[in-house]
């Protein structure tokens, strides 16, 4: 077997962290979450590596999702609290802000954009932080792979066996 690529790398954990929230398997996710957020962790340079495919991968589903978009489309994120009340992404925790700034300016193609933000995700100060991008990023990708239409656009690695 050849060397692995840190992006083989990324995409095998982002796959088997997926399929562990599939599985319902949350110790088996809390102990792979943890080998990438935590500093000083044996995997903890694949967070960035992971959140680009996460990211990667979410946009593709979520465009497969849109019929036709012209050039130009802008996306929008509509975000609902726990209540049903819009959220205000500038109030939102500044790694899952980046996050999601980094998912819509890898929609709109603006991937200068998306790498910075996505930095700014994996960089952040808190494990808390890093774990809640990760984590609704893990989220968003596993509900877009769920729905009928994107898991034919999915990317082969994610739904490779």
């Amino acid at each position: 077997m050849g060397v692995r690529t840190q992006q083989d790398r990324a995409r095998d954990r982002a796959r088997h962290m997926v399929h562990q929230l599939a599985h319902d398997d949350y110790d088996g996710l809390a102990d792979s979450t943890k080998e990438v957020v935590i500093d000083g962790a044996a995997e903890r340079e694949l967070l960035y590596p992971v959140l680009l495919e996460v990211t990667d991968a979410s946009a593709r589903m979520i465009k497969a999702q849109v019929t036709g978009p012209e050039p130009g489309t802008a996306f929008v994120l509509d975000l609902d609290g726990p209540d049903g009340t819009d959220v205000d992404v500038d109030r939102l925790p500044p790694a899952l802000r980046a996050l999601l700034r980094g998912i819509l300016a890898w929609l709109e193609g603006h991937h200068d954009d998306a790498y910075f933000q996505l930095s700014l995700a994996a960089g952040d100060r808190s494990v808390r932080g890093r774990l809640d991008a990760l984590l609704h990023g893990l989220l968003c990708m596993f509900s877009l792979l769920e729905g009928q239409k994107s898991r034919a656009h999915a990317p082969l690695w994610l739904v490779a066996p």
